[in-house]
């Protein structure tokens, strides 16, 4: 059961709320996995809705132009969003940790980041 703030009861039982402060960045990315596959359901299900108005059809192109620009919208949000949350966590660090540890961290996070988006 997906809750209203976008996670679900599995995301809570391993900790992954986003009010956790002290989440480590491997719990960041696992929280943005988690997200990503929230967030590929809802743009599936806005796709279906999408496919239901026809291209040719005056009276439907509006409404399917719209479902294509929230389907853009919330995809850009969730990619700006992990972005900045990861700078930030990297710029925290960076003031008390090791810079040489911080960007061998940031390099295999990336990593996984882009096997994830790309499949």
């Amino acid at each position: 059961k997906v809750e209203s703030s976008g996670f679900n009861a599995h995301a809570l039982a391993l900790g992954l709320n986003k009010e956790s402060t002290s989440l480590s960045r491997g719990k960041l990315i696992q929280r943005h996995k988690l997200e990503y596959k929230l967030l590929r359901k809802e743009v599936s299900d806005l796709r279906k809705q999408r496919m239901k108005f026809h291209k040719k059809k005056a009276s439907q192109q509006d409404r399917r132009k719209e479902l294509t620009k929230r389907i853009k919208q919330i995809q850009k949000e969730f990619e700006d969003r992990c972005k900045k949350e990861l700078e930030e966590y990297d710029a925290k660090i960076l003031k008390g940790g090791d810079e040489k540890e911080v960007k061998a961290d940031h390099d295999d996070d990336q990593k996984m980041m882009d096997n994830t988006t790309a499949k």
